[in-house]
């Protein structure tokens, strides 16, 4: 073997330990913590209820990114939202002209670039739509990797329309 291999070769295995080593006193020095990792500032979670009467919205439009969809029955004749804002992802919510829009995004930063950072072990943020046994507008549900949820029987008269990516 060459001299250059193997101070090569030595390099990269000190480098490899002195990466390990720091790894692990990384890892001791928050408790094996996984969530003090996280580059978002800690978590910052508010959690959202709303209600919207059934009998002026004649169509409803979900664009969901990641969080899971859940769509039960209300208990009355109202339609019922339920999300989570959390860190650096928020949900807008319009309702115009008959149409309510629900929009996971993420939040901007000072250029209008998504801010970027690493959430580990973050917890489930589901979304839950509740709708009246007899709404009779139009659902258009589009997901990207979070599943969708049929948990009770509905029987809408209006269109239902999937777009899902990989849920």
């Amino acid at each position: 073997m060459k001299k250059s291999t193997k101070i090569a070769l030595l390099v990269a295995a000190a480098l490899l330990v002195i990466g390990t080593v720091l790894c692990a006193v990384s890892l001791q020095s928050v408790g094996f913590d996984f969530y003090k990792l996280s580059t978002s500032n800690g978590r910052s979670e508010e959690m959202k209820k709303e209600t919207f009467d059934a009998q002026n919205i004649l169509e409803i439009q979900l664009e969901i990114d990641i969080d899971d969809l859940h769509l039960i029955r209300s208990e009355d004749s109202q339609i019922h939202l339920q999300y989570t804002n959390w860190n650096n992802r928020k949900y807008e919510i319009s309702s115009n002209g008959g149409t309510l829009t629900v929009t996971q995004g993420d939040v901007k930063g000072p250029h209008g670039v998504p801010w970027f950072s690493f959430d580990f072990g973050d917890e489930d943020h589901d979304v839950f739509l509740a709708l009246p046994e007899d709404y009779a507008g139009d659902l258009q549900i589009s997901s990207g990797v979070g599943d969708v949820e049929l948990e009770a029987e509905l029987r809408l008269s209006g269109s239902l329309d999937f777009q899902l990516d990989s849920g």
